[in-house]
């Protein structure tokens, strides 16, 4: 997903002036390959990828601090808060607004051309180091980054680009919520001080409720997210973290639980 080259990154990108724009997304990088839309409006970003039981949806609104994540087969979505100043998606209004290991020093490194667009080059430096670095290239008229490459030895090099941009007037409803669907309430388990949580095993079964991993998504030897086993453990209980899934690995979750739990 190009909000983020890891999922978890998405509130690092930036937009530095007001714009209106459509693009496509192609995200490559080892074994993977992924691709969708994209719909920048000033502070507001909606990105699609995916199609019917696997699609997925994300909206991005800086002005209210939120970022919802649908899932249209299911008819329900989760919303969570983006930590910035509230001044738009420029990297700078980040700067400290990232705690534990997704916290990043971000350095401007300066100023490219990519596909005909002048860019802001901006390199992050994450705390934890198993997550590598991010250099972003900001496009300065479409206030938006336009290439981004994350590498770490986790994942090696995965590169998210846009493409086929066409500057053109957004509907203002790409960037609700549909009425129709239901939010997913997790209020209650910070405050349980509990996660729920898919187990991973090195034997791998082939199954429809696994989902397979390799070295290529950050873990130490090819595995397997048992979904058949969902767990609802004291937060204390989990360790440190090992690697973070991308978008595209992330898609292919939502239908193994589904799955797993007969939805």
């Amino acid at each position: 997903m190009f909000f983020a080259g890891l999922i978890t990154l998405t509130a690092f990108f930036g937009i530095a002036e007001a714009s209106e724009f459509l693009a496509d997304f192609v995200i490559k990088g080892g074994t993977m390959s992924d691709s969708g839309k994209l719909w920048v409006k000033g502070n507001k970003a909606r990105q699609e990828m995916g199609a019917q039981a696997d699609k997925m949806i994300m909206i991005m609104d800086l002005d209210q601090g939120s970022q919802w994540t649908l899932m249209p087969d299911v008819k329900m979505f989760i919303k969570t808060k983006i930590q910035s100043n509230g001044k738009g998606f420029r990297p700078e209004n980040f700067v400290g607004m990232q705690q534990g290991p997704m916290e990043a020093q971000i350095k401007r490194v300066g100023t490219e051309s990519v596909k005909g667009y002048k860019c802001d080059k901006y390199l992050f430096t994450f705390k934890n180091r198993k997550l590598g670095t991010m250099t972003q290239w900001f496009a300065i008229k479409l206030g938006y980054p336009i290439k981004i490459i994350n590498t770490s030895d986790m994942m090696g090099e995965v590169i998210t680009e846009l493409h086929n941009i066409k500057k053109t007037s957004v509907r203002d409803d790409l960037f609700i919520v549909p009425s129709d669907y239901q939010e997913i309430k997790d209020s209650q388990i910070p405050q349980m001080n509990e996660v729920t949580i898919a187990p991973i095993r090195s034997t791998v079964r082939n199954i429809p409720s696994e989902v397979f991993l390799t070295k290529t998504d950050g873990v130490f030897r090819d595995c397997a997210v048992n979904c058949d086993h969902l767990q609802t453990v004291p937060e204390v209980k989990i360790g440190p973290l090992i690697t973070s899934l991308l978008p595209a690995r992330m898609v292919d979750i939502g239908p193994v639980i589904r799955f797993a739990l007969d939805i």
